[in-house]
């Protein structure tokens, strides 16, 4: 038999292997950044007008309470001004009626000379007390009102005082008139009642228009001569007006005959 030389057997060959790959795995898909910031800028807009729409309401507000707060400071001002005006207008109208009364007692002669001569006497107390009064309620009376409270309220008060000292001081002249008291708290005497009595008469012969000026002027002077012998002061500033009313008053009478 033919020698077949058999080669040995060849080993399997491997199988090929697979290569593998490189690419990398399949991921998630992601959110486009764009895409969200496209939803913040909105949202960011919106915000921000809505805290500036909050910054002026607030602002809005402050304001109001500042105008509103100014405007009762004002009404509170003018309310006040108003009761000073007031309260300063009483003060002298108070005063007013008082210098009013007292001017009337001193332009009438009677009431000078004979019911109540008292009331101009410095030296009655209660006289006194009124003059000085008076004279503070004087001094604190100036043309503007003052805007300060302490100074209309001394005014006022001052006022009020001068009106209640000369009621009791015109009260207290008639009274003692009334009881023939004069000066010094003296009691006239029946002899001296007669003679005040006389110079009454004078005094109302001086202010009869159908006399002469020259009879008036001496019936005026013998009634000046009966008043002081019975104590009967009277200020020389009231006498000199007495004076000056009888000359008035009969110079007016001569006047009116010329053009009769």
């Amino acid at each position: 038999p033919a020698n077949h030389t058999s080669s040995p057997p060849s080993a399997p060959t491997p199988p090929t292997a697979t290569p593998t790959s490189t690419s990398p795995a399949p991921q998630a898909p992601q959110p486009d950044s764009t895409d969200s910031a496209s939803w913040l800028v909105p949202i960011g807009i919106v915000a921000a007008v809505l805290v500036a729409i909050a910054g002026l309401i607030g602002l809005g507000i402050l304001i109001t309470r500042v105008i509103a707060r100014r405007r009762t400071a004002r009404q509170e001002a003018q309310q006040r001004r108003t009761a000073q005006l007031q309260r300063w207008a009483l003060g002298e109208k108070t005063l007013n009626a008082t210098s009013a009364a007292l001017m009337e007692f001193e332009s009438d002669v009677e009431s000078v000379y004979f019911t109540r001569p008292l009331l101009a006497d410095v030296t009655e107390p209660l006289s006194g007390v009124f003059y000085t009064a008076y004279g503070d309620a004087l001094s604190l009376q100036i043309e503007t009102t003052p805007t300060d409270d302490d100074q209309i309220s001394a005014f006022v008060t001052a006022a009020n005082a001068a009106q209640r000292a000369f009621t009791a001081a015109n009260d207290n002249a008639l009274r003692k008139a009334r009881l023939g008291v004069v000066h010094g708290d003296r009691k006239l005497t029946p002899e001296e009642k007669r003679k005040l009595g006389q110079a009454r008469n004078l005094v109302a012969q001086a202010l009869d228009h159908a006399n002469t000026p020259e009879l008036a002027t001496t019936a005026h002077s013998k009634a000046q001569e009966l008043l002081d012998e019975v104590g009967v002061i009277v200020p020389e500033r009231l006498a000199t007006s007495v004076v000056r009313s009888i000359e008035t008053l009969h110079q007016s009478a001569l006047t009116a005959g010329a053009h009769q």
